[in-house]
């Protein structure tokens, strides 16, 4: 993708983990500095949740011949459910910039007639997996080249590319914390790891507000400054998830608290 491309056109293409490290580091660069975009994409989030958890129905053979000729479309017997759901799968095997624009812009309206309300424009939930990231984490820690590579649906990034993500992984954390590895999930999520000495912490990075309601029962909700965050003990070592600035971080450490909250407080806000 070149560089006069306008970084706003590449949000969805964030969302689904299609974009190259340069304009993935473009795109997160523009979220930091902008909050508007990183309204705008916590809204496209929140909609795209939103049509995956509707049930799948057929529509009519001519629905979309019908709906872009301007004419209603023929119901189809028997009648289907009204909500109508588009797989959002195919918009990837499909992708056009501007030939199909009015289309789309055709298809979108016809979509929203039947959209249920979702509950206003608060940010969309993110719900850590807790147990699955407590987990990759001490693999790692037991052997760093279990995960490296592609596993898990992540895959490793080049420090080059990791250096161009700018704050969303520093290379340093709190003066001594070193950035060791970091990698990519095809959600968009990251996953980096600091060492100092013996030690070290994974950070992982996920775009929207938690949802607390659904975080594993036996954690607790705890005061950090300003951030709302919450802790609990794994096998892998302490969790600690922490919302901030519609980012929600998850680490993991077997550190002692005192050198985990180095690198949780000192992790930069994005």
């Amino acid at each position: 993708m070149s560089d006069d491309v306008d970084p706003r056109e590449l949000l969805s293409a964030h969302l689904d983990g299609e974009l190259s490290p340069f304009d993935e580091a473009r795109v997160l660069a523009l979220i930091q500095a902008d909050p508007e975009v990183g309204a705008e994409l916590r809204s496209l989030a929140e909609v795209r949740a939103g049509l995956r958890s509707l049930p799948e129905v057929d529509v009519p053979a001519d629905f979309f011949a019908s709906l872009l000729a301007g004419g209603p479309a023929r119901a189809a017997d028997p009648a289907p459910s009204p909500t109508v759901v588009v797989s959002l799968d195919a918009r990837r095997r499909h992708r056009t910039r501007w030939a199909a624009a009015g289309a789309v812009v055709a298809v979108a309206a016809a979509l929203l007639l039947f959209l249920p309300s979702f509950g206003g424009t608060d940010d969309p939930a993110v719900v850590p997996p807790v147990a699955e990231f407590a987990a990759r984490h001490g693999s790692a820690v037991a052997d760093l080249a279990s995960i490296a590579g592609s596993t898990g649906g992540f895959e490793q990034l080049a420090d080059d590319d990791l250096d161009g993500l700018g704050a969303v992984a520093p290379a340093e954390v709190a003066g001594q914390w070193q950035r060791a590895i970091g990698f990519r999930h095809e959600s968009g999520a990251m996953h980096l790891m600091y060492a100092h000495d013996d030690e070290m912490v994974s950070v992982f990075e996920q775009v929207g507000d938690v949802d607390w309601s659904q975080l594993p029962a036996g954690g607790q909700r705890v005061t950090l400054g300003d951030a709302e965050a919450w802790s609990m003990v794994t096998e892998a070592g302490e969790v600690m998830v922490v919302d901030r600035n519609g980012t929600t971080f998850t680490f993991v450490s077997a550190a002692p608290r005192d050198d985990m909250l180095q690198v949780v407080q000192g992790m930069p806000a994005v």
